[in-house]
């Protein structure tokens, strides 16, 4: 039974789903979607963790934040708060996308909080890179008063190869619920230099790409910069993978959040 509820941060409440019992899982999202993205995944891993989907403050049924812009470290920030708020002293963590660049922010910088972490679609961008990448998809998916325009099947298919026409309608809704948030998170993200950060990670990590994901180029990048990284690629799947096979995702992350812990270790030290 998956329980909605809010967490009152300093910044804002925070919606969130949670679902199962056992060691703690949190999901972060991509840009301009929300927990909503792993709505079909998120009850396959509860059936051995205790699973919370969060909607990030700007995204989904979470409040927006109250500064004009909102940088990846303050966002980073409130996977602690949130944390502290449920009282989970330490998480494991599984992002994709953006999502997957805060789970590197938040292990780096609070390594005693993230016990594993599983990377989804990892931008390895630079902040130059991020930069030029913004500005180049500015005016293709948001309008003049940036918010985000609908994107058809055929476009949303260059990411998502497989995705139904009956969810590409529920990702413009999704990225519609956002507003103007969808445009101020990607380009405050945009200037994070993903190479700098890899290297802080101190817990296991289990890197993932779908083989049709555009940004899979980085792959060795990303796992190759973070120390005893695994890689993992999906076939024929893109950059929200679990919404085009969630049965195949849960199973590959349910199995690497499963290792003993010798196996983690072993992972940890690169051996």
């Amino acid at each position: 039974m998956v329980k909605e509820a809010y967490a009152q941060l300093k910044d804002g409440r925070m919606f969130y789903r949670h679902d199962g019992k056992g060691e703690p899982v949190i999901l972060l999202h991509p840009a301009g979607t929300s927990s909503w993205a792993w709505h079909m995944m998120q009850p396959l891993l509860a059936k051995k963790f205790s699973v919370y989907a969060l909607d990030m403050l700007g995204a989904g049924d979470s409040d927006k934040p109250k500064q004009e812009s909102y940088s990846l470290e303050a966002h980073a920030h409130n996977i602690v708060a949130f944390m502290d708020a449920m009282k989970l002293d330490t998480a494991m963590l599984v992002g994709n996308s953006v999502g997957a660049m805060l789970s590197l922010h938040e292990a780096g910088s609070h390594p005693d909080r993230v016990t594993r972490m599983v990377l989804i679609g990892m931008p390895g961008w630079t902040a130059q890179e991020g930069g030029q990448l913004a500005a180049q998809f500015r005016d293709v998916a948001w309008d003049k008063k940036g918010l985000p325009k609908p994107m058809t099947l055929e476009q949303q298919r260059m990411t998502e190869p497989n995705i139904t026409p009956e969810l590409a309608d529920a990702m413009n809704k999704v990225r519609a619920k956002s507003g103007v948030w969808s445009l101020k998170t990607m380009e405050a993200l945009s200037k994070y230099d993903v190479p700098s950060h890899l290297g802080k990670v101190r817990c296991p990590t289990l890197v993932v790409y779908g083989d049709r994901d555009p940004i899979a180029e980085k792959k060795d990048l990303v796992a190759k910069g973070i120390p005893g990284a695994r890689l993992h690629m999906l076939s024929n799947a893109g950059h929200i993978p679990q919404l085009e096979h969630p049965e195949e995702v849960a199973r590959v992350i349910a199995d690497f959040l499963s290792q003993p812990a010798a196996a983690k270790a072993k992972a940890a030290a690169g051996r």
